[in-house]
């Protein structure tokens, strides 16, 4: 049998099963990834600390204040409803681990089986929907803008932390990166924009920096990392501008941007300008098998059916609309088209009207097109039921979801106070029970161990400043007296726009040394503001925020201060 606890009221309740399953107290963990320590050289105990301050310990366990104050905080919840899609929400409640492998999110829930659990993250899911505003809405990609967000997400210094991708979105750096999860699923284009904004209104410990980027930059950003979102639409398209008449690929040809649309109609992107070119794909659905006919009116293009070319005109900035029609023979059923339209020469207009059998020569309806031959569900928002929602609020605070998650108003669950805890039991251990479990590594596990007996003791000066730079990070970019430093499979992504200053142009500068070097005003402008000498660097100088770096500027001068030298009189 299996004894579990009630999680509301802490009264045992025994289900019989015909045998313990296998690897439910124990399990080989694959740990939680903060990529400075992973990258860096640091003294076991202060590898221990960092993990004890990034997992936030503390929340539970009561000890020293300022082992609190300078943990990493949970995310805020207040306004979760607006920020992440409920069945992401859901399923993360459910499984941190596996959905977002990394996390250095506990499962709180590893005490319930399948069904418990899933009720649970239900509740505590229509809970946290119900606190404010619950709009969330997913929107399609635009491919043109993903395409630059590449780019811009690989020179920016996203990629710092991390990992880069290549071209069919594979992270080739996973087990040394900052784990994102599936972005797609999580986020929409509006509100991945506005976390990348303002990271610290919802994530006040600033290990996600607010990278200062343009809003430009932001939105194209947003969208490669969410270009593998799927939503229902009827048809994709891409817009291009610049000399179209010479050909897409041309030097003078530029894509502006992307999306769906509902049919062929142009006029549905607005006015066009002269000199565009459009591309619409998708998919037809055709009713019955036969002979179809297509009618185009058009300076030039092409139309693609089931991958057969039906018509094709060169365009010309010299000539007027022109008349074509082609004929193919559609099997009944889903087949690809793509369209190609040239907005150029002589008063240019567009229109596209098909005949086939049964079907009376007619603009092409939307019903009949789709941006995909299978379906794809349609976004249903969450309706908050009362009566989970209180449900879950309830099991928020039972769990010791509101020990971290402290926004919220919910009373916390306070546990064993850190100054007693066996490294051997509880979160620390391998075992399932009425506790969090981390997923942990055993190396992880003794890092901890190891730095729990001194958690209350003071680091020097040297300490304070190497471990603050391995929490943040900062060792990715800078390198500091042999702590860190740019690893080599990430050395290719930093770029320069002087490609005469060689390495100088496109690395950031090292650390050592600098409170020497640099003026305490001239760091915290840096540090705390943003600013930039090297201009012609591609990354970004990240602000974590005054709150959580501020001391850096003190503890650089104090570890970094000069010997006082007298100068011999020379007579």
């Amino acid at each position: 049998m299996i004894i579990k606890r009630n999680i509301l009221t802490d009264g045992l309740v025994i289900l019989a099963v015909p045998a313990l399953l296998s690897g439910l107290l124990t399990s080989a963990f694959a740990g939680v990834v903060i990529p400075g320590l992973i990258a860096s050289e640091l003294e076991p105990e202060l590898k221990g600390a960092v993990l004890i301050e990034e997992l936030n310990c503390a929340a539970c366990h009561a000890g020293d204040a300022a082992l609190a104050e300078r943990s990493k905080k949970a995310p805020r919840l207040a306004e979760v409803g607006s920020r992440v899609n409920p069945k992401y929400l859901e399923s993360f409640i459910r499984d941190p681990h596996a959905a977002k492998p990394g996390t250095t999110m506990p499962d709180p829930l590893t005490r319930l089986g399948d069904e418990e659990r899933g009720e649970a993250a239900l509740s505590i899911t229509h809970f946290l929907l119900s606190l404010k505003r619950n709009d969330f809405a997913p929107e399609p990609p635009d491919a043109v803008a993903a395409k630059l967000g590449e780019r811009l997400f690989h020179s920016r210094g996203c990629a710092a932390c991390h990992s880069p991708r290549d071209a069919a979105g594979t992270e080739l750096l996973p087990e040394t990166s900052a784990p994102l999860g599936a972005l797609e699923g999580k986020y929409s284009v509006r509100s991945l924009i506005d976390f990348l904004r303002e990271p610290h209104v919802s994530r006040p410990s600033g290990r996600m920096p607010d990278m200062r980027l343009a809003g430009r930059d932001l939105e194209r950003i947003a969208h490669y990392l969410l270009r593998e979102t799927r939503v229902p639409g009827h048809l994709a398209y891409t817009m291009w501008r610049g000399t179209v008449w010479e050909g897409l690929e041309s030097d003078g040809v530029e894509a502006e941007r992307g999306g769906y649309v509902e049919d062929f109609a142009a006029e549905s992107l607005g006015k066009l300008q002269h000199h565009t070119a459009l591309k619409f794909e998708g998919w037809l659905n055709v009713p019955h098998s036969g002979r179809y006919t297509f009618f185009l009116e058009m300076n030039g293009g092409s139309l693609r059916v089931d991958g057969r070319e039906v018509v094709a005109q060169d365009p010309s900035d010299r000539r007027g609309v022109r008349n074509l029609e082609g004929s193919s023979e559609l099997a009944a059923g889903w087949r690809r088209i793509e369209l190609i339209y040239f907005h150029t020469g002589e008063e240019p207009k567009f229109s596209l009207t098909m005949e086939g059998p049964q079907f009376a020569r007619q603009p092409i309806p939307p019903a009949m097109l789709s941006v995909s031959n299978e379906p794809i569900p349609a976004f249903e928002p969450l309706s908050v039921d009362p009566g989970l929602a209180v449900r879950g609020r309830e099991m928020f605070g039972a769990l010791g979801c509101a020990n971290c998650h402290d926004d919220l108003g919910v009373a916390a669950k306070p546990a064993t106070p850190l100054a007693k805890l066996d490294a051997s039991r509880g979160c620390l251990s391998e075992a399932a029970g009425a506790w969090p479990r981390f997923d942990l590594n055993g190396g992880q596990r003794d890092l901890i161990a190891k730095a729990l007996p001194r958690t209350e003791k003071p680091l020097d000066d040297r300490q304070r400043l190497n471990k603050t730079l391995v929490t943040f990070n900062c060792i990715a970019c800078h390198e500091r007296d042999g702590l860190g430093g740019i690893a080599p499979g990430r050395n290719a992504y930093f770029t320069g726009t002087h490609g005469s200053l060689g390495d100088q142009g496109r690395l950031p500068p090292p650390l050592s040394h600098v409170g020497a070097k640099l003026r305490p005003e001239w760091i915290a402008e840096v540090l705390l503001r943003g600013k930039r000498q090297r201009d012609y660097l591609d990354a970004a100088m990240p602000q974590f925020g005054a709150a959580n770096v501020g001391h850096l500027v003190d503890l650089f001068g104090r570890v970094d201060s000069l010997e006082e030298v007298t100068f011999p009189r020379i007579a």
